[in-house]
């Protein structure tokens, strides 16, 4: 009997680690899992008992300490949880002796910054949002183009980062100018995008050696307390409703091919619709925060086998022992189910039929 594989998830205490976990708790083979961490309190939230405090991710100590537990606790897989830790660990590969299924260095960088990824895509002519850095000049040029109000945002960073309608250059040059007086940005680490009012939806896909493992896209209805964020978005959704659209698969498959044809790895994409097209407006190299809980809902609610547990399916595609897995493709959830979900409220998944299954 092999023994049990030693997994190593970071950012342990954030919530979409906390899902990865609770999936990976539900396959059908049990591994050993450790966390690390660089919080001091959400840490006593996750699943499991053995947890390293960490430092950050950008601090010089950060890879000789994650490489040292990896070797103390004789990791066999590895699983960055964290947009920061992925891009450091990608870059910081060759120190880490230790299987990944992550993107490659050569793309890390695309992934990770938002005005890249509109350049790498703009010029293959896939759809994005008109973009640009930010000055008050590229501004008034977009909304010359497309109207006010206009998209201001951080290139890099998750949750909606100073994210912010504006609707005059004055209230756009507020907004920067307090976030570099505060030390948190310059201005070159913020763009300007056309505002596209349409769908907020979600492409969520994992991927090997450049086939399509499993996706399935979502619409996000209602945010997480819209109203303390300024542009009404939080990052993560209290309600989501999965719909079916062959034109988002088709887009989104053909990014990443056109990314890495041997792509492998969790690509999960945001997008929003104009005129009834969607547009990528960013790919996370990593799981969405509640990729792990759709996975776990199908399992307890849905009545789903192991191929669509999707952490479970990227470990053991990590380690190289998935010759039983089978690839289950596109729009792997059926359309209309909702998925809802609170601080310290649980989860509740509503099916097309108006029936509800608590699933936390």
């Amino acid at each position: 009997m092999m023994d049990e594989r030693r997994i190593l998830v970071t950012g342990c205490g954030g919530p979409a680690a906390i899902n990865f976990i609770r999936a990976l708790l539900e396959a059908p083979e049990k591994f050993h899992i450790i966390g690390t961490d660089a919080g001091e309190w959400l840490i006593h939230l996750t699943p499991i008992e053995k947890i390293y405090k960490v430092p950050k991710a950008k601090l010089p100590d950060y890879i000789p300490e994650l490489k040292r537990i990896i070797q103390q606790e004789k990791i066999d897989l590895l699983h960055p949880q964290p947009d920061v830790e992925v891009e450091v660990i990608v870059k910081n590969l060759n120190k880490l002796s230790v299987k990944t299924l992550l993107p490659k260095e050569s793309i890390i960088d695309i992934l990770c910054d938002k005005y890249l990824t509109y350049k790498f895509f703009k010029e293959r002519g896939i759809p994005v949002p008109e973009t640009r850095k930010y000055d008050p000049e590229a501004l008034k040029e977009i909304a010359e183009e497309f109207g006010w109000p206009v998209w201001i945002r951080a290139r890099k960073g998750a949750g909606a980062r100073l994210s912010l309608p504006v609707n005059s250059v004055e209230e756009a040059e507020h907004w920067v100018r307090l976030w570099v007086l505060r030390g948190a940005v310059t201005t070159d680490d913020i763009i300007v995008q056309e505002y596209i009012p349409g769908k907020d939806a979600a492409w969520d896909s994992l991927w090997y050696n450049g086939k399509l493992v499993a996706s399935f896209s979502r619409e996000r209805l209602e945010y997480i307390y819209p109203h303390l964020s300024p542009s009404g978005l939080t990052g993560t959704p209290a309600v989501a409703r999965v719909f079916i659209d062959d034109k988002l698969t088709k887009v989104c498959m053909e990014a990443i091919r056109t990314l890495d044809p041997t792509a492998s790895g969790f690509y999960c994409f945001d997008i929003k619709y104009k005129d009834n097209k969607p547009y990528i407006t960013e790919i996370n190299p990593r799981p969405h925060t509640t990729l792990g809980l759709w996975c776990y809902a199908g399992i307890k609610a849905l009545g789903y086998n192991a191929n669509y547990n999707l952490p479970y399916v990227y470990i053991k595609l990590g380690l190289e022992e998935a010759d039983d897995v089978e690839f289950v493709g596109p729009d792997m959830f059926p359309d209309g189910v909702t998925l809802i979900r609170h601080i310290d409220s649980g989860a509740v998944l509503l099916l097309p039929d108006g029936k509800k299954r608590r699933i936390l």
